[in-house]
């Protein structure tokens, strides 16, 4: 599998997942102070995951620290980017909807 195609199933299975979570615990959306708050949070932690968190686990040494960094960090990280993404979308077409 190259590259390339690893990243686009990997974006779309995260935003599939993020779908689910979102349809499936509608309960979970915040209102808009709460959506603004959750995308500066998930920019922080994306940055913070992306320049210490998974280097640091991927060179380890173990013997699948690479897998466990991309499944075990780097996915929730980009299904909770994809989730304030709905959010935000979903805040800005309906502004009387968002509590």
């Amino acid at each position: 599998m190259t590259l390339p195609l690893f990243v686009v199933i990997f974006l779309a299975a995260a935003g599939a997942l993020a779908i689910w979570v979102d349809s499936r615990f509608p309960g979970l959306m915040p209102g808009r102070t709460g959506i603004v708050l959750n995308l500066l949070l998930a920019f922080v932690c994306c940055e913070l995951g992306s320049r210490f968190l998974a280097p640091a686990l991927a060179g380890t040494g173990l013997p699948a620290s690479r897998a466990i960094a991309v499944v075990g960090l780097v996915l929730p990280l980009v299904v909770y980017v994809c989730i304030v993404g709905l959010w935000l979308l979903r805040m800005l077409s309906d502004p009387l909807r968002a509590r």
